[in-house]
């Protein structure tokens, strides 16, 4: 390949990488609309099911999310009574987030949808868990470089 043809679209990784969330994210917001949970409140409540108390930190760090953008999802939660959030007396700043009954009562739903995704990308366990552990790696290779740093290859 050349230079030159690296920078058509259908050879770009970064192009690769933004249609496949676009699709997978479509494909969630299909069996998730009938709960009435968008993609990101889902990653929320998955994440709440696995730990079932986290910090707006905890949730912000686990999630890639900054703050601003995961305050207002977390109170759209809470007012649907699927989370509670509850201020540590010994520091108001902190807020913990748990799963409320209702939140707890989506998990087989919640199981359904991401099911429901794996059957329609039409890979098997073991691509799904290879890609997912190379878009892991990219990942983690990525947040770890500088970012004034580039080096050609």
């Amino acid at each position: 390949m050349s230079d030159t043809d690296t920078l058509w679209l259908e050879n770009q990784l970064c192009f690769a990488l933004y249609a496949a969330t676009n699709a997978i994210t479509r494909s969630y917001r299909s069996v998730l609309e009938p709960l009435g949970l968008t993609y990101p409140q889902y990653l929320v409540l998955v994440s709440l099911l696995q730990r079932p108390s986290m910090t707006s930190g905890e949730l912000a760090r686990a999630l890639k999310l900054d703050a601003g953008t995961l305050t207002p999802m977390l109170k759209r939660l809470s007012m649907a009574g699927l989370i509670e959030r509850t201020r540590r007396p010994e520091d108001e700043r902190v807020i913990d987030n748990q799963l409320t009954a209702k939140g707890i009562a989506l998990q087989d739903s919640l199981l359904k949808a991401q099911r429901d995704v794996v059957y329609r990308t039409g890979l098997s366990n073991m691509a799904l868990e290879k890609l997912r552990n190379t878009l892991q790696d990219l990942a983690g290779n990525l947040a770890h470089l500088p970012e004034d740093v580039l080096e050609p290859c």
